[in-house]
């Protein structure tokens, strides 16, 4: 073949820079796509012709994506999955997508972990063998799946290390939360990553958490703007105000009791504290002690659902507390 070694402008193509800089640099094994592999024997023929000793060569498929039904080549220039950045962006553990890569460089690696689990990823054999021939397929929801585990088994200090690190350069608001209230926001992780004695599986990323938990970390004027409230539409305006009028006169952020406290607190508007005597005789109550808490947990987090709120509240503070009650009674009327 008569190939161009030069360009008329004096660059050098891919087939002679290859060549020079991997001799110079001592290169010993070159690793690349195997849309590489028919230009092999021209490297190697030109290796020869300069007295230069050729490198091994190891030819690999791509990392796959599936594009509507079809698969293509992950692309640097089409996805941003394909660069680095993307992860530190998104605020991906490092660990997790290292674990995730592994899964996808090696097929053996998944069933290795599960024999070896007080092991790392540094602690695996990388087999060339063990590669896809047909290239891996790229799945964001394995790498999502993958970090949850990885956050979950994390201790709440690495969290909180990882978490200061990623904000201070991606996220201000949290980042300045965590710094001016370095106990709550190691409070807060801590209500995120366990449910009683159970680990939770809820986080993937950080950049998730401003969104999971703007009730948390938001400043008081931000969450405001934002807040979206989950109101059910069993519960009328008037019903809420008397909740949230009657809980504003008497709140309680410091008594282990809460829970026992609020049903004192529904019982004198209504409200039925046993659930099992609730669904016998509903026709008898204003609703449950589960409708007046979540009534109070709407008005002080937005959400009809979230980890547990007597923590929340006492991590947020009486005084932000209060506001969101106001502010939730402003919205409703």
């Amino acid at each position: 073949m008569d190939l161009v070694l030069l360009k008329s402008d004096g660059i050098p193509t891919y087939h002679f820079a290859h060549v020079v800089d991997d001799h110079f640099m001592r290169t010993n094994l070159v690793v690349r796509g195997d849309e590489w592999m028919a230009s092999y024997p021209i490297h190697k023929q030109m290796f020869e012709l300069c007295g230069f000793h050729a490198p091994d060569y190891l030819h690999i498929s791509p990392i796959m994506k599936m594009d509507g039904t079809a698969k293509r080549k992950l692309s640097k220039r089409k996805d941003p999955e394909a660069a680095v950045g993307y992860y530190l962006e998104e605020g991906f553990p490092i660990d997790s997508v290292k674990e995730y890569l592994l899964t996808i460089a090696n097929s053996n690696y998944e069933e290795w972990h599960m024999a070896n689990p007080n092991l790392t990823g540094e602690d695996f054999v990388l087999s060339m063998s063990k590669m896809p021939v047909s290239g891996a397929l790229f799945d964001i929801d394995k790498l999502m799946s993958v970090s949850k585990e990885i956050i979950a088994e994390s201790t709440i200090e690495l969290c909180e290390q990882q978490i200061l690190e990623w904000a201070e350069k991606y996220e201000p608001d949290l980042f300045e939360f965590a710094n001016s209230h370095k106990d709550q926001f190691k409070n807060s992780i801590g209500l995120w990553k366990m449910s009683g004695k159970k680990v939770r599986k809820d986080v993937a990323k950080w950049s998730e958490l401003m969104h999971m938990f703007d009730y948390l970390y938001k400043p008081q004027e931000k969450f405001e703007q934002t807040v979206a409230y989950e109101v059910d539409d069993k519960y009328s305006k008037e019903q809420m105000k008397e909740v949230i009028d009657i809980y504003k006169k008497d709140l309680f952020l410091d008594s282990q009791q809460w829970f026992e406290q609020m049903k004192q607190l529904g019982e004198q508007i209504g409200y039925c504290s046993n659930m099992k005597e609730y669904k016998k005789h509903p026709q008898d109550y204003k609703g449950s002690i589960s409708d007046l808490c979540t009534i109070v947990r709407v008005a002080v987090t937005g959400h009809k659902n979230s980890p547990d709120l007597y923590t929340i509240m006492n991590i947020i503070g009486e005084q932000n507390v209060q506001r969101r009650l106001d502010h939730f009674l402003a919205h409703i009327f």
